[in-house]
């Protein structure tokens, strides 16, 4: 009987894949084993479909900082931040794993960093989001209606233009338009409201 040779499996995603979730996931919820899973076969998904890349998965050559990035920055776009992150989280448990098995010397997820999010409302009112406010109390009698808006500006300023039959929506708010808006005429003239 002649020994045949048995085909190795150490290159192939999957395999990387088991490998790592039986070393670092066995006590974690089935839940959590689950979305690692699909989010590292997702990704090496789509690396081994990138130019130069074959089907077999060499961690060495083809886990790199730059395709983690393109990855992040480009596939992942229209994604959330907080889904990205994620995603750059489980990547990185991933190379740090390989890191333990002495198949790479590097972390590639490590130093990414996703760019600030921007505040959705100022904290502090403006002068012209006093008056705004203030005029839409006064005018308009909602006074029970607006103590609830208290908190964002544009969301009183959609609300009254909602109220008017404009056709402002929350995306067409910003602090020049604020300023400049019909809804805000007058705005130098104006005392504050507190």
């Amino acid at each position: 009987m002649v020994d045949q040779e048995i085909p190795r499996e150490t290159d192939e995603p999957t395999s990387w894949i088991d490998r790592y979730g039986a070393s670092r996931l066995a006590f974690k919820r089935e839940t959590t084993r689950n979305t690692y899973t699909i989010i590292l076969r997702q990704f090496l998904t789509w690396l081994s479909n990138l130019p130069g890349h074959e089907l077999s998965f060499n961690p060495a050559l083809d886990l790199t900082q730059t395709a983690v990035q393109t990855y992040l920055f480009g596939e992942l776009t229209g994604m959330s931040v907080s889904h990205r992150e994620r995603v750059k989280s489980i990547l990185s448990s991933f190379a740090e794993w390989l890191i333990d098995e002495a198949v790479i010397t590097r972390n590639p997820a490590r130093g990414i960093e996703f760019p600030a999010q921007q505040l959705l409302a100022p904290r502090e009112l403006e002068t012209s989001q006093r008056y705004l406010l203030k005029e839409l109390i006064e005018s308009e009698d909602l006074r029970g209606e607006a103590r609830p808006c208290l908190r964002s500006a544009t969301t009183l300023v959609a609300a009254r233009a909602t109220c008017a039959g404009s056709d402002w929506t929350r995306s067409t708010i910003s602090r020049r338009n604020l300023a400049t808006s019909p809804l805000a005429t007058n705005v130098g003239n104006c005392a504050p409201l507190f």
